[in-house]
Formats: C-alpha cells, sequence, structure tokens
C-alpha cells in the first residue's frame, strides 16, 4: 500500500471508531434518560419546625431543591411549614414513628426526651461558633453526643 493509501484507511478508520463511539454514547444517554423518565421519583414527606420566611426554613426549602436537582428528579422532599403535618416542635418524634420521612429542627426542642439536646442545639448565649467546634473535636463534645445518643435510643 502507498503512503496516501495508508493515511486513507487510517483517517476512515478513525473516523468510523469515532462515529460508532458517538452513536453509542448518545444512546446509552438516551436509554438512560428514557428508564429514568420511567421510573417513579422517591417522594420523602418533610418538615420543618420553622414557618416560612424564615431562614431556616428557606434554607430546608433550598436543600429540597438541590436534590430534586442533583438526583434528576428521582428524590423529591415535600418540605411543609412547622405546623402544617404535626403539630409544632414534635417533628423529631414524628420522624421515629415514621410519620415523617424528614425534618428541619433542633436538638434543643426536645430537652425532655433528650436532656444533652440543649448543648447541641441553637445557643444565643453559648460559646461562639469555632469554641463550639474546638469543645466538639478535641473536648470530648463528640464523645458526649454519641454516648447521650446511645442511651436515648436504647442502645
Amino acid at each position: 500500500m502507498n503512503s496516501k493509501r495508508k493515511i486513507f484507511m487510517k483517517r476512515t478508520l478513525t473516523a468510523a471508531v469515532t462515529v460508532t463511539l458517538v452513536v453509542l454514547f448518545l444512546g446509552g444517554i438516551v436509554n438512560t434518560s428514557i428508564a429514568v423518565e420511567t421510573k417513579k421519583p422517591i417522594i420523602w414527606k418533610a418538615t420543618s419546625a420553622y414557618g416560612s420566611g424564615l431562614i431556616v426554613f428557606e434554607g430546608a426549602a433550598l436543600l429540597a431543591e438541590r436534590v430534586k436537582e442533583m438526583s434528576n428528579g428521582r428524590l423529591i422532599i415535600q418540605m411543609n411549614t412547622g405546623g402544617s403535618i404535626v403539630p409544632s416542635f414534635s417533628e423529631q418524634e414524628a420522624v421515629s414513628k415514621g410519620v415523617l420521612d424528614l425534618c428541619c429542627s433542633s436538638s434543643i426542642y426536645i430537652k425532655g426526651k433528650f436532656p444533652c439536646g440543649v448543648l447541641f442545639g441553637a445557643s444565643i448565649f453559648g460559646a461562639k461558633q469555632q469554641e463550639f467546634l474546638a469543645w466538639l473535636e478535641t473536648g470530648g463534645g463528640y464523645e458526649l453526643c454519641r454516648k447521650c445518643t446511645i442511651e436515648r435510643n436504647g442502645m
């Protein structure tokens, strides 16, 4: 074979392989998107201890939007405002009983059932964020939380 013929064959083979790979790749995308569209999405029922308009609720609603976007609609979190599904401040109990799949709340709201929760919930007059994180990491905070959680859950 002369060199022009070799170059022609090489280019033709490269083009054929490229076209084949592109077709297979596009076919895979089309098939995948069809399969995803025909599958029913997983829907989690969620609520917040906070009302709409509060920044904590808006953050939870934004999380729900991002989860839906990142999962291509396969996981949908239906975020509801506080008190719309269960009475306010009983969201965590509703999750443990299976009434809700998820809640946006604080452990400070269940201090009667989880006394250690006040240490790990929001605190206006407590340590600053960096001090709190230092206590969690190096001062035994995580160990205390784990111990309290184990006791609460009867493990």
